[in-house]
């Protein structure tokens, strides 16, 4: 279908189910991601509304209330995703970002939420999106930082290496809240950037190890791959043994950008 990404990771919604609630509960300030991409971008009752990657409809359930009267719609490469935001009741569609399923100026927003980062043709991307939008419609991605979470980033390539897997050049994506604003300035003319950052503060190991297996597919090791058992227990047996030696919360920073353009 054109996007190239983790293909096997959204086999299921679980171990994104897993990174959502991580974020939720985990934050240092709290961060409800959802809402506060819409606090920057209001969304009105009467708008329609694309939510590109949209995952496990959590997003779309929050614009799908009662008093809803806009077309709400997700779109998302993986048929778990597709199932999973049907089951809240919410029409999605499969389908690919290089060529959306729909006319010019069909919508007045488009939300693309951490699904950049796994795509290669990005600008491709950006520009199909502008074509969905009406006229002063709204395009709003949101995007993690370079470096985010480090200190857990570094345990687990750390680990897969010395577990003889190689980790892959996408484990730290080409774009990031450092240049992605310029590829929706070149697209749209305009962008306007909000900047979040914070912490992961975990004040226990089992949350934090549950992270940190759920992030695994993106550094070589799949499910499905015979290491995985073996890189868990060893990702788990680091963790809690830091947590014995020191007796203290593990704090990693984290950050991310939500970066909207209008179309003209």
């Amino acid at each position: 279908m054109g996007v190239t990404m983790k293909s096997g990771e959204y086999k299921t919604m679980d171990r994104l189910a897993v990174r959502q609630r991580v974020h939720l509960l985990y934050s240092e300030p709290p961060d409800d991601i959802e809402k506060t991409t819409l606090s920057f971008v209001p969304v009105g009752e009467d708008a329609s509304v694309l939510d590109v990657g949209c995952g496990t409809g959590t997003f779309l359930a929050r614009l799908s209330h009662p008093h809803v009267t806009g077309r709400v719609l997700g779109l998302d490469i993986s048929e778990a995703a597709v199932a999973s935001v049907a089951t809240r009741g919410i029409p999605a569609v499969r389908g690919d970002i290089y060529r959306l399923p729909f006319q010019d100026g069909e919508f007045d927003f488009v939300f693309a939420r951490h699904m950049l980062d796994h795509i290669q043709r990005v600008p491709d991307a950006l520009r199909e999106c502008h074509r969905v939008l009406k006229r002063s419609g709204v395009f709003v991605a949101v995007i993690n930082d370079a470096s985010q979470a480090p200190l857990l980033s570094d345990l687990i390539a750390r680990t897969v290496k010395s577990h003889g897997v190689e980790v892959p050049a996408s484990a730290r994506p080409d774009v990031d809240s450092g240049n992605l604003p310029t590829m929706v300035q070149q697209v749209f003319g305009n962008v306007r950037v909000e900047k979040v950052s914070g912490f992961l503060v975990f004040p226990e190991p089992y949350p934090l190890v549950e992270f940190a297996i759920s992030l695994l597919h993106f550094y070589g090791v799949s499910v499905e791959s015979m290491e995985y058992p073996a890189v868990c227990a060893s990702i788990s047996h680091e963790i809690n043994n830091r947590f014995l030696q020191t007796g203290a919360s593990w704090r990693d920073r984290k950050g991310y950008s939500v970066s909207v353009g209008i179309k003209g």
